[in-house]
């Protein structure tokens, strides 16, 4: 789910402003979520870098859906107004898709 958003995050960027996403990033970042954050996340953070107790699994999976929509609407939401901020600074409607 957090790959898809930020996948589709990249696309964003690659088709509204003509930022050149290459392909090859598409795969690092899923390597970064599935190998990094997803293993950390489960498996929980070391007891010198956090001090919380460690939570259930079942608490962990239910975080996730409470946890993951925030971050990527942030993302969006800076999306959305870069690109008004670039049809207000260009005076130009698009055109298009």
């Amino acid at each position: 789910m957090l790959y898809a958003g930020l996948a589709i995050a990249l696309a964003a960027l690659d088709n509204l402003f003509g930022v050149d996403v290459p392909e090859r990033r598409y795969f690092q970042l899923w390597i970064a979520i599935t190998g990094l954050f997803n293993t950390w996340f489960f498996w929980g953070v070391p007891e010198d870098l956090s001090r919380s107790t460690r939570w259930p699994t079942t608490r962990r999976v239910e975080g996730l859906r409470a946890v993951h929509p925030p971050p990527i609407v942030v993302v969006y939401l800076v999306i959305l107004y870069a690109y008004l901020g670039k049809i207000v600074l260009s005076w130009d409607w698009p055109q298009g898709g």
